[in-house]
């Protein structure tokens, strides 16, 4: 299945995308790479793209260095290792 993301949500990945800036996280590659990265977090795990921007600080960076330690780019797939915080309906 193909998701179809809004414009607020390549909004809210901008912001995330400044958020790890900010804090200091030092994510895989370049932020096209956290931005594509996020993009399948949300269709394989779930993520809550807004709950992950307005995460405490702990939850985010876990969240955030979770989904780029656990992913599969090649098979666009994540291991099943990786249990993140910031998804719908928890």
């Amino acid at each position: 299945m193909i998701m179809v993301f809004s414009k607020n949500d390549y909004e809210i990945i901008r912001a995330i995308g400044n958020r790890v800036e900010t804090e200091g996280v030092r994510p895989f590659g370049n932020r096209l790479t956290l931005f594509i990265d996020l993009e399948l977090a949300v269709e394989k795990l779930g993520i809550d793209l807004e709950r992950l921007l307005n995460a405490s600080r702990f939850d985010f960076i876990h969240d955030i260095a979770g989904i780029q330690k656990d992913i599969d780019r090649v098979n666009k797939q994540f291991s099943g290792l990786f249990l993140p915080r910031c998804v719908k309906n928890k």
